[in-house]
């Protein structure tokens, strides 16, 4: 329940009979996760198995929580962001403190794809508490601060594994403009984000079905325009892997991946319809059209970079189809190559643009 700025967390589910080391096999980054919020009581664990206290000294003056600290010193503090605003996790009460009442998830990471995650922790030093004499300079608060709050990131990613939830831990953070938002003071430092989704059904699982007719392979291409992002994503990705026999049924709905590709701001979907583009037979006046696109996605710095190294693949389909722009390739992968992105650098490699 939410009163006056506390949100009172429901006990936390300790007993599930997960094993630890099928948990230790099975824990990965995992970048996708449905739309759905998280139930309060995943919220309750999610924070417990972070820092959540395990053990109370008799006098109650101490206690011990579920992540080792130097020197017991306790330092990490768990913020959490979502759509209603942002919390500060209490541990000894196992309650919520909202600070703020603003969604500040857009500014967890760098990455435009994490700020779609329904739940976002920040993980924030408070170097007033590092009081022991092993910590007696700036660098070694703040190494010592780094390993904590790996601990802390561990215990959730192993969580993750046995509540079949997504999660990935962002080190890419403009520290200073969160610290900013959050109002944090000249003592606390943001450390790590980390990001926490409902996990989708594993893409490798889905059937590839095999079409023999326009009526059926419509059916799969409508849903590319559902309100349903999860089955709207599960169409994209069965689409990129047709095999060249059934990609014919995408020539006749060409008009309509270009306008998707015109109007999306969504990472998933570039990623996917730059795959998805090198596999159609597009008109002239359409292959200029996408040619601007998958031009402007490979030299936008901002682009996440696996749109960025499907782009530039599809832009050398295109070239390799229409030699007329042949020249423009070769001056995209001019200003790439400067770059030297490694994950880019390797695409272009592998289609052999560069040695």
């Amino acid at each position: 329940m939410l009163d006056m700025n506390i949100m009172t967390l429901p006990t936390p589910q300790k007993n599930l009979k997960f094993p630890l080391m099928k948990a230790l096999e099975l824990r990965r980054t995992k970048r996708k996760w449905t739309d759905a919020p998280l139930s309060l009581q995943e919220i309750s664990n999610i924070l417990w198995v972070a820092c959540g206290v395990n053990q109370i000294s008799k006098k109650k003056k101490s206690f011990k929580r579920t992540a080792p600290s130097a020197c017991n010193s306790q330092e990490i503090k768990v913020y959490i962001a979502l759509a209603k605003g942002l919390f500060l996790y209490d541990e000894r009460n196992h309650q919520l403190v909202q600070t703020l009442k603003t969604d500040i998830r857009e500014h967890i990471g760098t990455q435009k794809m994490m700020h779609t995650a329904p739940l976002a922790l920040i993980f924030v030093s408070d170097y007033s508490k590092m009081t022991n004499f092993v910590f007696k300079d700036e660098n070694r608060k703040w190494y010592t601060s780094a390993a904590d709050t790996g601990f802390i990131s561990q215990n959730i990613y192993l969580y993750c594994v046995a509540a079949n939830l997504s999660t990935a831990v962002l080190g890419l953070v403009d520290r200073p403009m969160l610290e900013e938002i959050m109002c944090l003071n000249e003592n606390e430092k943001v450390v790590y984000t980390q990001v926490v989704g409902k996990t989708p059904e594993d893409f490798n699982s889905l059937e590839i079905p095999s079409f023999t007719t326009q009526a059926e392979f419509d059916q799969l291409f409508n849903k590319l325009i559902s309100k349903n992002s999860y089955e709207a994503e599960n169409a994209l990705y069965i689409l990129t892997q047709l095999s060249a026999e059934t990609s014919c049924y995408l020539n006749n709905r060409s008009a309509e991946l270009v306008e998707l590709i015109s109007i999306t701001k969504n990472t998933v979907q570039k990623r996917n319809l730059a795959t998805i583009a090198s596999k159609v037979e597009f008109s002239d006046f359409e292959i200029h059209i996408i040619w601007e696109y998958f031009s402007h996605w490979v030299l936008d710095k901002k682009e996440s970079r696996i749109v960025r190294a499907n782009s530039v693949e599809a832009l050398y389909v295109l070239s390799s189809k229409h030699t007329e722009l042949t020249k423009d390739f070769e001056t995209i992968v001019a200003n790439l190559s400067s770059e030297r992105i490694p994950s880019i650098y390797s695409r272009l490699k592998k289609l052999k643009v560069v040695n």
